[in-house]
């Protein structure tokens, strides 16, 4: 018997769907990352948004068909000069696009658990924000007999 289904693949769709929604959408921001980013000049890539998933589970509900929870992250990085003001301003747009899209791989999206600022203390640099929400998402597989 041979498993055609994404196990662990459909995090990577989910991301890369809340990618494309932010891209097309988000004015302002010049780089996205699947994942959490590792900048390698974080003065040339900045505005910035990146889309990580944290504290995953999974369950399986039916036979083949498996539904995850866990925290959706989206994470906005800005020039220091920037400020929080500005912050803000594109985090109220995430906000409004995450609260009121449909989704190909998403089932829910709760509101807007927790935001939070964060500051380059070392080389005063980038100013940063993270919106994360509680998201539920699965997958269904199917089976081939072989």
């Amino acid at each position: 018997m041979k498993i055609k289904g994404l196990f662990v693949l459909i995090h990577n769709e989910v991301r890369k769907e809340i990618l494309s929604l932010l891209s097309r959408n988000v004015e302002g921001v010049e780089h996205f990352f699947n994942g959490r980013a590792f900048f390698s000049n974080i003065a040339e890539q900045v505005p910035a948004i990146v889309v990580f998933l944290d504290d995953l589970n999974c369950d399986a509900v039916a036979l083949g068909t498996t539904e995850w929870t866990g925290d959706l992250n989206i994470g906005i990085y800005l020039p220091i000069y920037e400020g929080e003001e500005k912050l803000d301003q594109i985090a109220e747009q995430i906000d409004s696009l995450i609260k009121f899209t449909g989704y190909q791989h998403i089932r829910l999206v709760t509101p807007n658990r927790q935001y939070n600022y964060e500051y380059d203390s070392e080389g005063a640099i980038w100013v940063a924000s993270m919106l994360t929400y509680s998201i539920c998402y699965g997958e269904k597989r199917t089976y081939d007999q072989e």
